[in-house]
């Protein structure tokens, strides 16, 4: 849209962190400051970013994340509001950890307080730090991973065949995107957090060298069937503790996940479907 403002010069790119934190801390929308990651433990290099979460009273403008600079350097800015830090405090159950509650326990967990107005973040962080604070990944998350990459590797498969140069270019442009998807995969479906992509690939390379191998090979490769061989290799890798694959002329589905009851065991969910589409299908 013409004359649409939808960044501005960041008002802090030539103050110090510290003199970030003391300019926040003084006002009183702001009712805690936490530093994460490389931020929080000191360890920043050239390249390094600023992690600050910002604790609100209440979030007058609807953001989440944003974007600045803060002495130079690159900031990642996450907004959260106390009722969500409140609701960390007193949920007796486990938290999801990829919504936004559970992504602000793991920032509790892990974070250094900078500043914490009335005390809510150092009961919150106590809180976290004492119990088994996030939910371990369903078996109907980790079928939708199932099903997403199982999906985009059938479907590419296909157009790997196809030899016209769209579909072939379309090939490359799925491979781009569909790396991220497997390994992502790999650590959902084996409940492990997600921490970055640098921290994914310095795991990986210590405790899985061969699935490391197998995703440096498929950055050099350029001949196109190789690289996707070598991202099936990583799809099957990836979905392995699940120990199933979508054979030929299969049906599978995904499913909304906010409809699905958390009791609903994922085999009767997934018979249901079948017999559904079967019936609708006259072939049963």
């Amino acid at each position: 849209m013409p004359g649409a403002r939808w960044s501005g010069v960041s008002a802090t790119a030539s103050l110090t962190l510290d003199e970030v934190v003391a300019r926040l801390s003084a006002r009183p929308a702001v009712e805690g400051l936490l530093t994460i990651g490389t931020t929080r433990v000191g360890r920043l290099t050239l390249t390094s970013d600023y992690d600050l979460v910002v604790v609100l009273t209440e979030r007058p403008v609807p953001v989440h994340v944003g974007l600045g600079t803060i002495d130079g350097r690159l900031a990642d800015l996450l907004f959260v509001d106390q009722q969500t830090v409140r609701d960390v405090v007193d949920r007796v159950d486990p938290l999801p950890a990829h919504e936004w509650v559970g992504r602000t326990a793991r920032w509790l967990h892990a974070g250094e307080i900078r500043f914490d107005r009335h005390g809510l973040l150092r009961a919150a962080q106590d809180r976290v730090r004492a119990r088994d604070h996030l939910r371990p990944v369903s078996d109907l998350e980790a079928y939708g991973v199932w099903f997403g990459i199982n999906y985009n590797l059938k479907q590419t498969e296909r157009m790997l065949a196809a030899e016209d140069a769209v579909s072939l270019e379309a090939v490359d442009l799925r491979l781009a995107y569909m790396v991220m998807q497997a390994v992502a995969g790999y650590f959902t479906v084996r409940g492990l957090l997600w921490e970055g992509e640098k921290a994914a690939l310095r795991s990986l390379k210590e405790y899985d060298p061969n699935y490391h191998a197998c995703l440096s090979g498929f950055f050099a490769a350029s001949d196109r069937r190789e690289r996707f061989r070598l991202y099936a290799e990583l799809a099957r890798r990836s979905l392995a503790p699940m120990g199933v694959d979508w054979p030929t002329e299969e049906t599978a589905f995904t499913f909304d996940s906010a409809a699905m009851p958390d009791t609903q065991p994922r085999d009767d969910v997934l018979r249901n479907a079948i017999e559904w589409w079967e019936d609708l299908t006259g072939a049963r």
